[in-house]
């Protein structure tokens, strides 16, 4: 991850490059970055795919891994570093709109 992240990686704008971050899981295609790391971990992929949900995207910011299930699944926070503020909305979401890289965020302390 930190190969393929480290060009799109700005910690002063944690959303920019998010879509280029997003892990995903769609229709029975494995993000290649699983299956690398299944292979490195000396697990089959398929055991790893098995338990994923069938439409998953996993976001993979700076100070926050979020997720969504499905296409209008809400997003979820998996982790957030709130030592350096905490990452919050600037304004409210259009309505219908769940992406991280669709919101306007900003670093609040």
């Amino acid at each position: 991850m930190s190969d393929k992240f480290s060009s799109h990686w700005d910690v002063d704008q944690p959303f920019i490059g998010n879509a280029y971050r997003a892990i995903c899981n769609f229709a029975g295609r494995m993000d290649p970055l699983l299956y690398t790391a299944a292979i490195h971990a000396h697990v089959e992929p398929s055991a790893i795919e098995q338990f994923l949900p069938k439409d998953l995207v996993l976001w993979v910011d700076p100070f926050s891994v979020s997720y969504r299930v499905g296409d209008h699944g809400l997003v979820r926070t998996l982790y957030e570093d709130r030592s350096r503020g905490k990452v919050t909305l600037k304004s409210p979401s259009p309505k219908g709109q769940t992406s991280p890289k669709k919101l306007n965020y900003v670093l609040a302390n």
